[in-house]
Formats: C-alpha cells, structure tokens, sequence
C-alpha cells in the first residue's frame, strides 16, 4: 500500500448555498476516507472565528488557524481565489492550485504559480487541458425531491430570473416577448431568496424557463434536473459547454430557442438522462479522487527530478511562465471589463482592450498547439516527456515564448 498523503486544503468559509465551497469540504472528507490526513486553512480567518457555528464540531477541530503553522511537508490544496498573503504563508513545498473558476474572474488578479506547481480545474468548462477533479456533491434532499421531479412536473406560467456573478442585467427582448404573450409571472432568485432549498426546487420544478445571467452557476444544472430550460444570457466567459465532463442537457444561449424551449420544455426521455447522468458523477467522485492523488504522485515524482536535471528544469521554468500568460490570455480573450488593468499588471502599462485581444487571440490559439496540445489530462503528456522528445517541446515553447514577446512589442509600437 502507498503512503498515505498530508493535504492542508485552504478553504473558503462554509457556504451551503455554493456548490464549489461545499466540494472543497466534500474533496477533504473523499481523500480522508482513503487514509490521508486532510487539515483545513481558513481563507478569511476573521469570518472563521467569528462564525464557528457554521463548521461542526468535527470539522473545526481540523482547521489550523495560522497558514504558517502548517506542515511543510504537506500538499497543500489552493482554490484559485485564496487570497495571496494566505498563499504566500504556507509553508508547503508541494502544491496544487484547484481552479474552480477561472484565474482572474472572481479576483481580478492572477495566480503566482511556481515552477513546479501541480494545477488542476474542476472541469471542462473551466480548462479541458488540465486534470478535472471533477466531483459533484449530493444536493441537499434531492433524493426526496426527484421522486416528484420524475413525475412530469405541473408546469406554470413562470420564468425565473437569476443574476448572480453577472456584469448584465438585460432581460433579451425574445424572453419580454414570451413573457408578455404568455402573461407569465416573473420572480427573481438569487442566495438569500428563496430562503430554503424546498421552496427553490419547488419554484425550479413548476418554472417553465430559467433566465441566467451567471454562465457558471450550479443552479443552471438544477434546474435541468428538475425539467426546466435554462436560458443563459450572458455567457461572459466564452464558456464552451460541449467541454463539460458530462452532457448539459436543457442548458442553452440562442435567444431564438427561447420561445421553442418555454412551450416544449424539456422532453421527459431527455429529463430522465439528466437524472441518471446526475446519479452516474455522484457515483464516480471517489473514483475521481483516487485519480487525483495518482496524478499528485506522478507529478511531484516528475518535478523532483529537475533539481538534477538542468534540460527539465528550464523546460518547467518556461512551462511554468507560459500557463501563467494562458491564463491573462483567456481573460482578456473573454472581453472582461477589466482586462487593460490585468494586461498592466503584467506589462507594466495600460494597453486599450481591443488591439490587446486581436493579438493574443492569435497567440493563444499558437500556444495551445505548440504548448498544450489541446489534449485532456495533458500531465499525462508533460510527466512522460524525456530525451528528445523533451528537448523537442522546449525547443517549441522558447518559440512560442519569443512570439509573445514579439507581438507584445509589435503592439506597443503600433499604440504609440
């Protein structure tokens, strides 16, 4: 049997309502009931001590309070919206950063990884390159609820509205349109109302459509489970949802679909493999896990060779600086508001937007061939370099390293 790991995972503060937080704590709870010791660090300290009453008395005794307390021989697990100070002060040497979203979305900032950090995404959606822990947590009574989610749901004249992380506030003119034809009630959701699960899977049961301005919520996926069409309505991510890790039936952005999607709904063949589908990735988060640690295993065995090996060492050095150019690259690509003072954070002045995402479209698309392969699971590809085949993919990311720095400077000149 292998030896058990030490995971310290930072975690954000217990909030039931969101579903990345609550996988956090269901990841350290899988990887305790394989024999790895699993500690927490609080994301925000303050909110941890003035709100115990949210952790079970179990729970609490696993938290260390003080990220430098650590151990340092521990892998630590780094959701990518822990803030840097928390980061900077944990001792460990081995590391994981566990994108649940995307770099810079939540934040604004980017990730400091280092050369031999491991980086993995919770799924497709958020990189289809990277390893997907990808584990779904039981939804709190569903067991309970579906029994009358299977049944053909009684249907109202009803659209629900949810805003979320969302920069828009437009309902599209196809869904006023509906809405007015149909004369149907219209009530707005967000994390505080409903106050109570029941009472939102009842509202998602009898809706006919969801509208979504937040294109990553699991609510979105809740309410498919529970026959209703989702609209999203401001997909500000450039979110591909053909690369998430199962089907996302019922899940939609062409406006013109939306009166198809409120008379038909979703058609019961259709709801009944949403819900096995659902049943099937509870069922394989275990499973998942032990991948994952896998991974850890065969990733932190690769890096330790580069102290040794100069070749290995410059190619994680340079693997290292392009994923971190990747990330800035699919922000600005997305169009975010914010994207001039992300580019200026790294090359130390304001860049106007438009000629910013023309040219790193063009770059990303070279990098993702030359870099990344576009392939899934690329550790697998990384780990297993050696010889000249690593002398290769070197060869091909300083390429890849220079033309950014060419287009950078070619840019600036056109600017002036």
């Amino acid at each position: 049997m292998e030896t058990p790991y030490h995971f310290t995972i930072v975690a954000p503060h217990y909030t039931p309502s969101s579903n990345g937080v609550v996988l956090v704590y269901k990841l350290g709870e899988i990887l305790e009931s394989f024999g790895h010791q699993v500690t927490f660090v609080p994301k925000e300290r303050e909110i941890f001590l003035l709100h115990p009453e949210a952790y079970s008395e179990r729970l609490r005794a696993k938290f260390i309070v003080d990220p430098a307390a650590t151990s340092a021989d521990a892998i630590a697990i780094i959701p990518e919206t822990i803030p840097e100070d928390v980061i900077g002060a944990i001792p460990a040497k081995r590391r994981v950063f566990y994108l649940l979203n995307r770099p810079y979305v939540l934040t604004g900032k980017p990730l400091h990884y280092r050369p031999d950090d491991l980086v993995v995404a919770y799924s497709g959606l958020i990189n289809r390159a990277y390893f997907n822990l990808f584990i779904t947590t039981p939804i709190a009574d569903f067991e309970r609820i579906e029994k009358q989610c299977i049944q053909t749901p009684k249907k109202e004249n009803l659209v629900l509205v949810y805003f979320g992380k969302s920069r828009r506030a437009e309902i599209p003119p196809e869904a006023i349109q509906v809405i007015r034809e149909r004369r149907a009630r219209v009530i707005v959701i967000n994390r505080s109302f409903p106050k109570s699960r029941d009472i939102l899977f009842d509202l998602l049961r009898r809706a006919r459509l969801l509208i979504s301005f937040d294109p990553l919520t699991n609510l979105n996926y809740e309410a498919t489970l529970c026959g209703t069409p989702c609209f999203i309505a401001d997909n500000y991510m450039k979110l591909k949802y053909g690369d998430f890790n199962h089907p996302l039936w019922g899940i939609f952005e062409d406006p013109a679909e939306i009166a198809t999607y409120y008379i038909r709904g979703i058609p019961p063949s259709i709801h009944s493999d949403i819900l096995r589908t659902y049943h099937a990735t509870l069922a394989q988060a275990d499973s998942r896990v032990l991948m994952f640690v896998k991974v850890c295993r065969d990733w932190f065995s690769f890096t330790e060779k580069a102290v040794e090996d100069p070749t290995l060492s410059e190619f994680l050095r340079l693997h290292n600086r392009l994923r971190m150019e990747l990330d800035r690259t699919a922000f600005l690509a997305s169009g975010a508001p914010s994207v001039d003072h992300a580019f200026a954070e790294y090359n130390g002045e304001i860049i106007g937007a438009t000629p910013v995402q023309r040219i790193f479209r063009l770059l990303v698309r070279r990098k993702d061939r030359l870099v990344w392969n576009a392939r899934r699971n690329w550790h697998k590809h990384v780990s297993g370099l050696s010889g000249e085949a690593l002398a290769s993919k070197l060869k091909a990311m300083q390429e890849a390293h220079e033309l950014r720095k060419l287009g950078s400077q070619n840019l600036r000149t056109n600017l002036r």
